[in-house]
């Protein structure tokens, strides 16, 4: 069983997107909403994740 800690990006209260590092490595989650797309916030949560 995988237990979820998302990295959340968000502005004004409004998430914007999340991203989720398994203790494996693994990338299990990963999500920008489209109206925010190509804004950097994909970049910016890979970044954190690394």
């Amino acid at each position: 069983m995988s237990i979820l800690k998302p990295f959340v990006a968000e502005i004004n209260g409004n998430i914007l997107g999340y991203a989720d590092l398994q203790p494996s490595g693994y990338i299990d989650h990963f999500f920008v909403t489209s109206s925010h797309a190509r804004q950097g916030i994909g970049n910016a949560l890979m970044l954190h994740l690394q």
